[in-house]
């Protein structure tokens, strides 16, 4: 196998920089750390337009990080007055800097190589690459397929000649509102691949996701899709599909990802909760058996936690599954080695290739098609920009972004926010959003009243509660913030319908206790009876059982699990007990979170219920 070290980046599909007859340059440029640059150069109608004339660069182009850069630098006191100005020697040839706040001095000579220099064809598109101190190269190429980088202080790498185009198409699911998924790939700078959401997906904040926001599929046939388009169409060549998912468990296999009519693939979970991945040329696809197809084993992925999935075809080669960034599965004895295009079909997410059956239930995010097979180390690279709360959607090796927050709702299977205007004991009033549908109903008299975030639930002793469904058995976790103001008899923060455990606060010391269905054992080492709002948090792992107060491991206590829980009462102990204050955003997992995660719940605020931008530039209705 051949090494090639390539000074690239990602190619510009199908995006032109050029120069048109009258010296005025326009299209789009890539650096892999500023984004795209614009050289179209307008705003508010002025035209700071990038120019040609007298084989002299004039004017500014634009990025969204760096800001504007200006290319007059002979006479322009922002390049400090220093004669770098860009130049042509009247072949197409430029040479000189460019100057930018952010980036620096950028030079267009093309550093140590002269094919790497910027070039003007005949044809006005612009060709090579610019250097930047801080940012690196800027790639100006209008065409021509790249062959991948890893960049390191200017530097690229590639090893086996791995082909890595941006995707044809990215969903990042972050819109947080609306019925359009946009598409983040800039596949031609054009939005063609804009997915369609149907049935009513929910928009989830950062919190539940992996990388900013997501959306829920409540298994009614909601479904995002994307109609025919032959950005999509493959034939018989290689391509990658790849998306983050977190489902609950499963008992009939749910889609999620599909395009098939007449000949395609698709990528499910099985009723066992393995993931498989199929192919199928001509028509004869039947059940879950397609004329190739493959599927893990030895590890079921419905269990509640966010996985990333990558299933690719290399060629007439084989077809294989990655999970969480390891190679799981494969097929490589194809017999479906013709064109996948199909007849026209449509693409879905969590549903389907008929549009109506199998539906998933639970989260996607961060959806994307590639076209072409994505190496091994690449597809590392997308679960590691993942894991880390990044975003990759344009296949670039540096990713940028917040840490995940994917460990908070990783093993999450209640959690109720309790912001509901109020309650009057209609059944699943109480509104489970962890994706599981454990919704809860207010009994006793227990109403809504202000919580920690936004509202809370009030509860004034007596028969006062919210009843959930909720089962779970093994490692656990529950917190909550609780106010509570003392009175009542052992006031009870939750306890297990079937009373395999309990968790109160001691009438006499204030102090958390906990019973495990044989012995009882105090988590705390101070009161929460105190009328003050604490962040709550005991955690199973087996072996111990262990008390938080506002984010701080206050007791540990060598204590096995309770036995299997069957519903969880919030607020109140049978049909009596019931505490006299507040609770608020009470959540539950089937794993003992780690006291850094802790530490970051108690940090952790919730969105708004509402956030108005005002970005408009506008007034007016």
């Amino acid at each position: 196998m051949y090494k090639f070290f390539l000074i690239v980046l990602l190619s510009i599909v199908p995006l032109v920089t050029w120069a048109d007859n009258s010296g005025n340059s326009s299209g789009f440029s890539w650096s892999e750390k500023i984004g795209w640059i614009h050289f179209s150069g307008e705003d508010a109608g002025i035209d700071y337009g990038v120019k040609i004339s007298n084989d002299q660069i004039s004017g500014y182009i634009w990025s969204e990080k760096a800001g504007w850069i200006s290319l007059n630098c002979f006479n322009d006191l922002s390049c400090k007055s220093q004669p770098y100005g860009v130049v042509s020697d009247g072949e197409g040839n430029l040479s000189g800097f460019a100057w930018s706040e952010k980036g620096g001095w950028i030079n267009f000579s093309g550093v140590g190589a002269v094919e790497y220099q910027v070039q003007v064809a005949s044809n006005g598109n612009l060709s090579g690459y610019a250097w930047s101190e801080k940012v690196g190269w800027i790639n100006t190429n209008d065409s021509g397929e790249y062959y991948g980088v890893q960049s390191e202080e200017g530097e690229a790498y590639c090893e086996d000649c791995v082909p890595c185009n941006p995707p044809v198409l990215a969903w990042g699911f972050d819109e947080g509102i609306g019925a359009v998924a946009h598409d983040d790939s800039l596949r031609g700078n054009n939005i063609t691949n804009d997915g369609t959401l149907e049935n009513g997906p929910i928009w989830q904040e950062r919190s539940e996701c992996v990388s900013g926001k997501c959306l829920y599929f409540d298994g009614n046939n909601d479904n995002v899709n994307r109609a025919y388009d032959t950005d999509l169409s493959f034939k018989e060549n290689s391509f990658s599909i790849g998306t983050w998912f977190k489902s609950p468990a499963v008992s009939i296999p749910a889609y999620l990802m599909s395009r098939y009519d007449s000949a395609g693939w698709k990528l499910w979970l099985d009723a066992d909760g393995d993931v498989c991945f199929g192919i199928d040329d001509d028509g004869t696809w039947s059940s879950e058996t397609p004329d190739d197809y493959t599927c893990t084993s030895g590890k079921n992925y419905d269990n509640d936690t966010w996985h990333y999935v990558l299933a690719k075809k290399d060629f007439t080669n084989g077809i294989y599954i990655y999970l969480d960034g390891t190679e799981v599965a494969s097929d490589v004895s194809l017999s479906a080695v013709s064109s996948l295009s199909g007849t026209n079909p449509t693409f879905y997410t969590a549903l389907n290739s008929d549009g109506i059956s199998s539906p998933f239930v639970g989260f996607l995010d961060d959806v994307k098609i590639y076209s072409y097979g994505r190496s091994d180390e690449q597809i590392r690279q997308d679960y590691n920009a993942g894991s880390s709360g990044a975003k990759t959607n344009r296949g670039t090796s540096v990713s940028m972004g917040d840490k995940s927050a994917k460990w908070m709702s990783d093993g999450l299977v209640g959690y109720w926010k309790m912001d509901e205007s109020s309650w009057n004991g209609t059944a699943g009033e109480v509104k489970d959003v962890s994706g599981n549908n454990n919704h809860g109903t207010a009994s006793g008299g227990a109403s809504t009243t202000v919580g920690k975030f936004g509202n809370g639930g009030n509860f004034n002793g007596g028969t006062d509660a919210v009843l959930t469904n909720t089962s779970s058995s093994g490692n656990f976790t529950y917190s909550a913030w609780i106010k509570i103001s003392g009175g009542g008899s052992y006031p009870y923060i939750a306890t297990a319908t079937n009373n395999n455990w309990f968790w109160n606060a001691n009438s006499g010391t204030g102090k958390m206790q906990f019973y495990n269905g044989t012995a009882w054992t105090t988590l705390s080492t101070k009161s929460v009876v105190d009328n003050v709002w604490h962040h709550v948090v005991y955690t199973g792992d087996g072996n111990n059982i262990k008390g938080y107060i506002d984010g701080v491991l206050d007791t540990t206590n060598a204590l096995s699990n309770p036995a299997m829980t069957v519903g969880v009462q919030i607020g109140r102990r049978g049909a009596s007990y019931s505490l006299i204050g507040n609770v608020d955003e009470f959540r539950t997992y089937n794993r003992a979170l780690s006291p850094d995660e802790i530490k970051q719940l108690y940090n952790y605020a919730p969105g708004p219920v509402m956030h108005l931008k005002m970005d408009e530039k506008v007034s007016g209705d």
